[in-house]
């Protein structure tokens, strides 16, 4: 089984899983909802500013999607048992995990764009209100976002600086769900407040809970997240079912499964 095959089995799962299309529905069905329900700006709803704020907010909607689609994709085997099979399949393990995060990746990627398609459909609709939008540009809708999900190791501590961040256009985002120490605090808080980039949304810190004095509270432009990403529904099931398997391994001498490399770090 090549890594293609595992990709295209992981994307069809998906397509006929309700869920993605729930998922779908509510990321294109809230931001064009919300802009029916704004009113009073002193600007346009669809100006480059209001829509980069909007994302930012209904980020966080997105990020609870992407959750769902990894969590699924790295614990479904082993919620229904089926890992056995899959691991002692002539497939090299490095096929079948790149296959299914690159499937989650695809998936998650087009659900997203949701987001900013929900926010062009409402400002075209042709009952709304004169003056509540000016003119549809369509690079406002298309931004540059750095998605963190990474392990926090000797190699990922502090990449986030002053020089990657420079590398980045004024219209970027960048949006924190894998460790806190990934982001070297101050250097983003520059980077916001002098409008080198157009801001972040943070679900993770360095240190947690959050300090009430630290700046990211009270810097425009960033968002701050209570830790929500990440979580799974029967996590907790998942969790006990495999470490009842990994204790029956380990009393018979097999492999243990979901190994750390130590070494790495993750």
């Amino acid at each position: 089984m090549t890594l293609r095959e595992v990709f295209r089995f992981e994307v069809g799962y998906r397509l006929r899983q309700p869920s993605t299309w729930v998922y779908a529905l509510v990321l294109v069905g809230i931001p064009f909802l919300m802009m029916h329900a704004i009113n009073g700006s002193s600007q346009y709803l669809n100006a480059p500013k209001m829509i980069a704020n909007a994302s930012a907010v209904l980020g966080g909607i997105g990020m609870l999607v992407t959750a769902g689609i990894f969590g699924d994709a790295a614990a479904r085997d082993v919620h229904w048992r089926m890992h056995a099979l899959f691991y002692t399949s002539p497939l090299r393990e490095s096929r079948y995990l790149a296959g299914r995060f690159l499937a989650g990746l695809a998936v998650n990627a087009v659900l997203l764009l949701g987001i900013p398609l929900g926010l062009l459909l409402a400002s075209v609709m042709p009952y709304m209100e004169a003056g509540k939008f000016g003119p549809v540009k369509m690079a406002a809708y298309v931004q540059t976002y750095v998605l963190l999900l990474l392990p926090s190791t000797a190699d990922t501590r502090g990449i986030i600086d002053r020089a990657a961040l420079a590398s980045l256009k004024p219209g970027a985002w960048v949006l924190n769900f894998g460790r806190g120490d990934l982001v070297v605090d101050a250097d983003l808080v520059a980077a916001v407040h002098e409008r080198r980039i157009a801001g972040a949304v943070l679900d993770v810190f360095t240190t947690e809970p959050l300090p009430a004095s630290h700046p990211f509270w009270t810097t425009p432009g960033i968002v701050v997240l209570p830790h929500v990403g990440g979580l799974h529904p029967t996590r907790d099931t998942i969790v006990a079912e495999l470490w009842v398997q990994n204790l029956q391994r380990f009393l018979g001498g097999q492999p243990l499964l979901k190994n750390i490399d130590r070494a790495r770090g993750y």
